[in-house]
């Protein structure tokens, strides 16, 4: 990893909004709208309890992460950092930009008073995901279903 991990800015706005469509195009249960997503997007760059880092190379935005703090529903002193997404290009993975995308939100969250850190995947095929979450240390929390209603 040669580039540069940083807070993400107004400016980077048409590179997480590229890569946010190509993170939800791994979902067909959830739907995607650009307007919608820059807004939430510049709102969690305004926001005390939010967070979004970047990756980027040679001029290039080629990776992002973002998450929210908030206090877990059955012990409000503990603060839990959820993230909302993580996407690294496909051309640059296995680089190390996901575990340096990864590494700098967790300081962040440990920054911010975070305890844990929420991670998710989506459905599909998630043997690489739960082996490298397994690697980096998480265990299984939970797993979620979602239904039209």
């Amino acid at each position: 990893m040669k580039g540069l991990i940083r807070g993400a800015t107004v400016g980077d706005i048409n590179d997480l909004a590229r890569m946010a469509k190509a993170f939800h195009g791994r979902s067909d249960d959830m739907p995607f709208g650009v307007d919608d997503f820059i807004r939430t997007a510049v709102e969690m760059m305004m926001s005390p309890i939010a967070i979004i880092l970047i990756y980027k190379e040679d001029g290039n935005v080629y990776g992002s992460i973002g998450g929210v703090l908030a206090e877990w529903f059955t012990s409000r002193a503990t603060i839990i950092a959820y993230e909302s997404w993580w996407w690294v290009d496909p051309d640059m993975r296995g680089r190390g930009v996901a575990k340096g995308l990864l590494n700098a939100y967790m300081d962040w969250a440990r920054g911010e008073g975070a305890e844990k850190a929420v991670m998710i995947e989506f459905s599909g095929d998630l043997k690489p995901m739960a082996k490298y979450y397994k690697r980096m240390g998480f265990s299984k929390l939970e797993t979620r279903y979602i239904k039209d209603i």
